[in-house]
């Protein structure tokens, strides 16, 4: 019951969700009746809230999205990082960021301590879906959000139309990972900014 719960919800979210396909009175119209869904679902709500916070916890998020599928294309994804001066600049060889970022020895861990220095930040985008008769119009929407910390911690955080609704029932903290990188990989990344 639970878990068919969990996947009526995630179904309906999917449904409504998208590239910002809804207007923003439909928008609050999906998220007030899924809040009613919700308080209606109770007890049955909180334990599959659980469920899905632990199964989300697992998810490597850094590998999903920067580690290029075997079996298939590239990922059409672009990597901004923020320089010391504030402007935004696209890191131009993604294949270079992808080797020399490493995500595949990243090692997750529990929290960013809160008084962490930041060293640098980073905006993960990929390009828009085409949808039929569209035309390729190039647009990137930014999907993630990375930020390098001294002590050669990293946090990635999934944003914007991937979680698009899902705020409702599942804690945003649910679509955030932190990792410990080498010094290596770090000073990688400390370096795209300056």
């Amino acid at each position: 019951m639970k878990m068919r719960f969990l996947a009526i919800l995630a179904a309906a979210v999917c449904a409504f969700g998208g590239c910002g396909a809804l207007d923003r009175e439909t928008e609050e119209e999906v998220r007030e009746e899924l809040k009613n869904a919700a308080a209606q679902a109770g007890s049955v709500l909180e334990e599959a809230k659980e469920k899905a916070s632990e199964k989300l916890a697992e998810i490597d998020w850094a590998e999903m999205l920067l580690v290029p599928d075997s079996d298939s294309e590239k990922k059409n994804l672009k990597v901004l990082c923020e320089g010391t001066d504030g402007q935004w600049t696209e890191i131009e060889d993604m294949e270079e960021f992808r080797k020399q970022a490493d995500v595949e020895a990243w090692e997750k861990t529990d929290a960013i301590p809160a008084d962490m220095q930041e060293a640098a930040h980073f905006s993960i985008q990929q390009k828009g879906t085409i949808h039929l008769g569209e035309e390729d119009t190039d647009r990137y929407y930014e999907i993630a959000e990375m930020t390098l910390y001294a002590d050669q911690m990293v946090s990635l955080t999934i944003l914007g139309d991937i979680t698009q609704y899902l705020d409702v029932v599942l804690p945003q903290g649910s679509f955030t990972a932190n990792y410990l990188v080498d010094e290596e990989t770090a000073e990688y990344l400390r370096s795209l900014s300056e």
